[in-house]
């Protein structure tokens, strides 16, 4: 992964002489681009941008308008590129273009986002049973409604035999198809059991997780990795549970892969366990998946002030043919083999439209919610693992008093997975008369990109101590995240032993 970046900016009028050099780049040894670039992420003022050399080569990032153009680099010898660059005006259409070795892009575009958007679309598809044609032909079909994000349920080997797909797999059947769409819009991809292990260093933004949210104006898209398992405690479980609580979203959508509501006989029951009670606690409002979704799961409108519906679920694909799974009014209506779904989200109200192949409408759902749209802005990347340092599944043990007072020292490691820096403070909530002391109270976490930071502090417990002991705040960004329950945790004094 690219580290050390250099960020430069250039003039207006050194964009021709740079335009002229890049167009005399080239000879022998230069690393040839396999594959990309595809966006990864793209808001108001940044964007990352992910492509494939056939040879190690270092890595430069171009976008430019009539104003000026900046630039991002990385000097490391990699195949596998990504660069993030900041700093870019909100509702503007970029011109941009890669570079590694002597090798170069043609120039492309993506429009950044409004600052305020209470109004966009999105697109959602899964493709395993695709060729590579048809996947080129929806793709192209997608980037004419010019959504915000491109949402992939999974399907990438074409494996008769279901081995996840390797490197050469996923240039083949995924990116390269797709191209026409994921070069203008990010993706947000889901890990499924057969994307292997060359998915991440293409698909996920830095080392993030493979689980994920995407900020996106007024609405939040959480992103579940199936491959992981999301059984109550698990780290994917403890994420999804932080986030959704945390999150200060208006809609709140999770998508999934396989969908844990459906008809179909499987083993998905302690899947529903673990997932359904967050959903509905957190009010989440709809729920798209990938896999065999064979039936409607919701009605044709649902109001938010009837309380018909308090989960909606769509499919954005289909395993078969839905005119043969159930007969049924819905699923006979839907003529192609794999459906995909234009997400229509305008203020209080969402529009889900189910598309065939041709991109006609073959069904829909409108869902309304009441009271005013709110925009509030999101958590920075990393927050949420930096609070669950903090608050780890099996806490911290602290040693039980005696006559005296103990002290347990702690050390915790801090990842920052992502392009940006992230700074806050832990705030160690401790009442006076608890028998209970933390040092530092006050904690200040400042991690940079990709790196690991360690920070430590010390318990103190004094005999008749409470049980309950001190819980914290994180607080990143002007916003608090609360521990629900305190993360340190009393553990018995060793027996004597007797003499």
């Amino acid at each position: 992964m690219a580290r050390g970046i250099t960020r430069t900016r250039a003039s207006v009028g050194s964009l021709a002489l740079l335009c002229l050099a890049m167009a005399g780049c080239g000879g022998k040894g230069d690393a040839e681009l396999a594959a990309g670039p595809w966006l990864l992420g793209l808001t108001h003022d940044e964007v990352i941008v992910a492509w494939e050399t056939a040879d190690i080569a270092d890595g430069t990032l171009e976008c430019w308008t009539a104003d000026g153009l900046l630039r991002a680099h990385h000097p490391h010898r990699v195949r596998v590129h990504q660069l993030r660059l900041a700093g870019l005006k909100p509702d503007t259409l970029y011109h941009y273009r890669i570079a590694s070795g002597g090798s170069r892009s043609a120039p492309l575009a993506f429009r950044t986002l409004p600052a305020k958007c209470q109004k966009f679309t999105f697109a959602a598809y899964g493709g395993a049973a695709l060729d590579a044609a048809q996947h080129a032909d929806l793709a192209r079909l997608i980037a004419r409604t010019e959504p915000s994000v491109v949402v992939y349920t999974g399907g990438y080997s074409q494996a008769e035999d279901g081995a996840p797909a390797d490197a050469a797999a996923l240039n083949a059947g995924f990116l390269a198809p797709a191209r026409e769409v994921f070069a203008r819009h990010p993706v947000m991809a889901l890990r499924t059991r057969d994307a292997g292990r060359d998915f991440g260093p293409r698909l996920l933004p830095g080392d993030a997780a493979p689980w994920r949210s995407y900020r996106l104006g007024h609405a939040e898209l959480f992103a579940l990795d199936v491959a992981a398992g999301i059984a109550e405690g698990s780290p994917q479980w403890q994420w999804l549970r932080s986030a959704l609580s945390h999150s200060t979203a208006w809609w709140k959508f999770v998508v999934c892969q396989p969908p844990p509501l459906s008809a179909v006989a499987d083993d998905r029951a302690a899947f529903r366990r673990a997932l359904l009670p967050l959903l509905l606690d957190a009010g989440v409002d709809a729920l798209f998946t990938g896999g065999a979704l064979r039936e409607r799961s919701v009605p044709l409108t649902v109001s938010a002030e009837t309380n018909e519906v308090r989960l909606s679920c769509f499919a954005a694909s289909a395993a078969g043919a839905l005119g043969t799974a159930r007969a049924v009014p819905w699923a006979a209506s839907v003529k192609a083999e794999h459906a995909w779904l234009l997400v229509m989200v305008d203020g209080a109200r969402l529009d889900v439209s189910v598309r065939d192949l041709d991109g006609r409408e073959v069904d829909k759902a409108v869902l309304e919610k009441s009271g005013e749209p709110h925009e509030e802005k999101g958590l920075p990347a990393g927050a949420i693992e930096a609070f669950l340092a903090f608050a780890p599944a099996g806490g911290f043990a602290v040693t039980e008093p005696g006559d005296q007072p103990t002290e347990t020292r702690l050390v915790v490691p801090v990842t920052n997975p992502y392009g940006a820096a992230l700074q806050g403070e832990v705030r160690w909530e401790v009442n006076a008369d608890s028998g209970w002391s933390v040092e530092p109270a006050v904690i200040a976490v400042d991690v940079p990109p990709r790196a690991t930071r360690r920070y430590p502090f010390t318990a103190t417990v004094r005999a008749g101590a409470a049980r309950s002991a001190p819980s914290f705040a994180f607080v990143v960004d002007g916003q608090e995240l609360k521990a629900r329950q305190s993360p340190l945790r009393l553990e018995p004094r060793p027996a004597a032993m007797p003499r």
